[in-house]
């Protein structure tokens, strides 16, 4: 093959794998398996969609991916790091799961979806030198996130690795009190969740299948908006980002709780995969900017921009959101609260979930009216799925068991609409989480089929 024929681009590229992973399969095999099948499905993965990156293969206990900026890769690096060791605690360590990651960017040779090169294995060799729990990234890397980011760094010197004719020099990511800042988060949600879960469970389900109901709308063949070439790519599913919060308040020093709850929104969106959603720093970048809705959708490549503005008087708390399509500057959803501060915390939670279901139920009905327009072959099985859906949202057991009914129908007229499948799997699985059938475990294992 000549030079010519072969496709290069630039890459940031990320190695991970699990230390000691052959000692903790010798110890626990089923145990190690399926810890790491679960790290893969239920955080690398929704974390990898979240930063704009992608798992290109898995290697037994190895992970390689790729992502469209060094930024991106250190934040999910960060996070994931934190994540993992926070499902370590309570566990004896010989039996915990822990990763070390490389970091790289360079210049990689496509093929297909695998990526290979020099680049590839300096980032897996910076890997194989970082230590349990660590990031080390290449010095190329580093060049792209000096001053960019709020994380410590320290420069380790030059390296000679297997296989690499050149040294490299390395730089490790600190894991100290500012990248524990990033998992804050994430360790307060996972103490709320028991506090708040059926509410949660209600708002899941309505936005899961409101994105899955957009996906499905994009894949039939929605022409996106036209923008101009200089624009960013739109993601093949709803995107989105959360701008943070102008603090109208008397008080400057309410500025922490306006990012604070638009920080808790973007967590909450960013739950599902099917949802692109733009990290927290990257939206904090347009906080002081002064730009159209229309320039940070293109600079960002998202369709939707929810902004707002936070306003505190005394114990009076109002906030107001708006969703706004990004290439045409259209307002499609508007909304105020006005809450009591008697506990700042609740009120956050509830303006959060208010403003995740009501987003997520406004661009459902944007997608399905636009859909109505367009010729599909089985849009009459859709038709009977946005009717499921209406019913389904009352949560109760026997608007469950109509759904049901409902998606009989649409199943019988569009048999290939996997969609519907989806719409029954959560019915059933409102069945399991409610206890609305005798059937206990049954119920969640046909939400699984």
């Amino acid at each position: 093959m000549n030079d010519a024929a072969v496709e290069r681009r630039l890459s940031t590229i990320l190695a991970a794998d699990v230390v000691g992973y052959s000692r903790l399969v010798g110890r626990d095999e089923e145990g190690t398996i399926t810890g790491v099948k679960a790290h893969i499905t239920e955080l690398i993965e929704p974390k990898a969609v979240q930063y704009r990156g992608r798992i290109v293969k898995l290697m037994g206990d190895g992970i390689l991916m790729e992502f469209v900026s060094v930024v991106d890769a250190i934040l999910f690096a960060v996070e994931m790091q934190g994540a993992v060791a926070l499902g370590n605690d309570g566990i004896p360590e010989d039996r915990q799961i822990v990763y070390r990651i490389g970091i790289n960017i360079r210049e990689v040779i496509v093929d297909g979806d695998d990526i290979h090169g020099d680049g590839v294995n300096i980032a897996a060799r910076l890997e194989s030198l970082a230590e349990p729990g660590g990031i080390y990234i290449s010095d190329a890397a580093y060049s792209q996130v000096r001053g960019k980011l709020d994380l410590n760094f320290e420069q380790l010197g030059e390296h000679q690795v297997k296989n690499i004719a050149q040294t490299i020099s390395v730089c490790r990511v600190i894991m100290d009190d500012k990248a524990s800042r990033r998992m804050t988060e994430i360790q307060r949600i996972k103490e709320k969740r028991n506090t708040r879960l059926p509410l949660m469970v209600a708002a899941g389900i309505v936005l899961a299948v409101i994105i899955g109901g957009i996906g499905w709308w994009q894949y039939q063949g929605s022409q996106p908006v036209v923008v101009e070439e200089t624009a960013l790519k739109l993601p093949n599913k709803p995107s989105v980002v959360v701008l943070p919060l102008k603090n109208l308040s008397d008080e400057t020093n309410q500025g922490g709780l306006a990012k604070a709850i638009s920080e808790d929104i973007t967590t909450e969106l960013s739950r599902f995969a099917g949802l692109f959603v733009i990290s927290p720093d990257s939206a904090n970048f347009y906080d002081s900017k002064q730009k159209s809705v229309r320039q940070i959708g293109r600079e960002l490549g998202i369709r939707y921009v929810l902004t707002g503005s936070m306003q505190r008087a005394g114990e009076r708390l109002r906030v107001t959101m708006q969703l706004i399509e990004a290439a045409t500057e259209v307002q499609i959803w508007t909304e105020r609260y006005d809450r009591t501060m008697t506990d700042v915390f609740v009120v956050q939670d509830e303006i959060v979930q208010a403003v995740v279901t009501e987003m997520g139920e406004t661009i459902w009905r944007s997608a399905a009216a636009r859909l109505e327009a367009k010729p599909l072959a089985n849009f009459e099985a859709y038709d009977y799925f946005l009717k499921a859906q209406e019913v389904f949202h009352k949560l109760t057991r026997e608007s469950t068991i109509e759904t049901r009914r409902i998606f009989e129908k649409a199943k019988a007229l569009g048999p290939n609409l996997g969609l519907i499948y989806y719409g029954f799997a959560w019915t059933y699985y409102m069945d399991y989480r409610a206890q609305w059938v005798a059937t206990g475990g049954e119920a969640l294992d046909k939400a699984t089929a």
